[in-house]
């Protein structure tokens, strides 16, 4: 019995000053996540072939020009100026081949007109390359005749004119993709220095989950976040730590909170995040001596998503429905990771119109699923709410293209209003 009034004491008294409190905006919620992170300075490096998708931890500079020496931009004939004088047609001896990978500094310097591949690097002699399709051969290919005299440097890509040798090729904070490994490729770079791995750990809790796979008891459901969450979180650029579930008790969640934040830039809680007798995330927080820098967000799903330090690591608290938790991490832990690895980003919306109505307006800016039905005379997306909403709800996700944020308003949504949409594959890169 003394628990018992222990545990209820202390969740009424939780319930109490957390209730109290103001709910902070997105805008300003997003802000203060950015203040609380300090980005990792630690560093490694990799080679070219595992980079993809690591945070470059410093710019990369070209060591070499690109392209590295003047070459011909198609098939043709390289051709000396000064030889062309006169009235057309110009007819030329052919005094050699260059293709791609060739010196052609073995070409005579008195050369006036030599065959040429696209690549191949142009003489220093020569003034232009002239196409083979403007070019006509003797019968024993001894001289070419051009119709027309070419324009000084026709046809010539010219050496750094894509780079030039010590620039920039890649900005710090890139999340190396293959443009960024092809272009370093080309510069001669066989390894870069990444980020290292943001060290990242997963903790659910909830006395009604059960691993997917196994039977259902009375009273239980699956855990579905911890899926989601860790397919989210299996990135190049994060080294995962996946806690296993842990019941409703305050010690065995103190506790595992405790070993996970010592040795973690971020750790991700999904469910007991609200106030009920059985949700001890907030008092487990505050156990370990945890500040939580925002509480209760002015957002829906998602307003007792909370966020803070826990000594050295980044804390976030999502909350346990799968919709709001997905909210939560795309919003959050998203921002927190990017920041964490030193790249200074948040989601981007689009704008878009709406192509529903809505009865009233809310009082906390609301995440939907939509999906696109045709796109305005100016070419805006246009946009249908899918579902009814709730917290708990996923199948509406799984036919939506996005989500839309339906505006804080005393007043609903009207057709064609103008609003914030996040595509998943851009806005959230899902």
């Amino acid at each position: 019995m003394s628990n018992q009034s222990t545990h209820s004491c202390c969740s009424a008294c939780d319930r109490e000053d957390v209730e109290k409190l103001p709910l902070t905006d997105l805008s300003e919620a997003l802000d203060r996540m950015a203040a609380l992170v300090a980005p990792i300075s630690e560093s490694q490096t990799i080679s070219l072939g595992k980079a993809l998708g690591r945070i470059l931890a410093d710019d990369v500079k070209s060591a070499i020009p690109l392209p590295v020496s003047n070459n011909s931009a198609v098939d043709g004939y390289a051709v000396r100026l000064e030889a062309m004088q006169g009235q057309a047609p110009f007819t030329l001896s052919i005094t050699g081949r260059v293709a791609a990978g060739d010196d052609p500094s073995k070409i005579s310097e008195n050369s006036q007109c030599i065959r040429i591949l696209t690549g191949a690097s142009v003489p220093d002699w020569a003034d232009a390359v002239i196409m083979q399709e403007d070019t006509d051969l003797s019968e024993d290919g001894k001289t070419a005749t051009f119709e027309l005299r070419p324009e000084q440097n026709a046809n010539i890509r010219f050496a750094g004119e894509d780079v030039a040798k010590g620039s920039v090729i890649i900005e710090k904070g890139a999340k190396i993709d293959t443009r960024h490994i092809a272009i370093a490729a080309a510069s001669g770079l066989g390894e870069l220095i990444a980020v290292r791995p943001i060290r990242v750990a997963l903790l659910a809790t909830g006395s009604e989950l059960n691993q997917p796979g196994n039977p259902l008891p009375p009273g239980g459901i699956y855990d579905s976040n911890t899926p989601m969450l860790v397919a989210l979180l299996s990135q190049p650029h994060i080294e995962l730590t996946l806690h296993r579930p842990v019941k409703d008790d305050l010690a065995t969640i103190q506790s595992s909170i405790a070993l996970l934040a010592a040795n973690h830039d971020l750790l991700l809680t999904s469910g007991g995040m609200s106030v009920s007798d059985e949700d001890y995330i907030r008092r487990a927080v505050a156990a370990e001596a945890g500040n939580f820098e925002v509480k209760k967000i002015r957002l829906k799903p998602g307003k007792p998503l909370g966020f803070g330090r826990i000594k050295d690591c980044i804390f976030i608290g999502l909350p346990g429905n799968p919709y709001a938790a997905l909210v939560g991490y795309l919003l959050f832990a998203q921002s927190a990771l990017a920041h964490i690895g030193g790249i200074e980003k948040r989601p981007q919306p689009l704008k878009a119109q709406a192509a529903f109505t809505t009865e009233k307006g809310g009082k906390r800016l609301e995440f939907v699923p939509v999906r696109i039905t045709g796109y305005s005379p100016d070419g805006l997306p246009q946009l249908e709410k899918i579902g009814r909403g709730g917290s708990a709800r996923l199948r509406p996700l799984i036919n939506a293209d996005g989500l839309a944020a339906l505006p804080i308003a005393e007043q609903g949504v009207k057709e064609a209003d103008l609003l914030d949409f996040y595509p998943f594959h851009s806005a959230f890169e899902l």
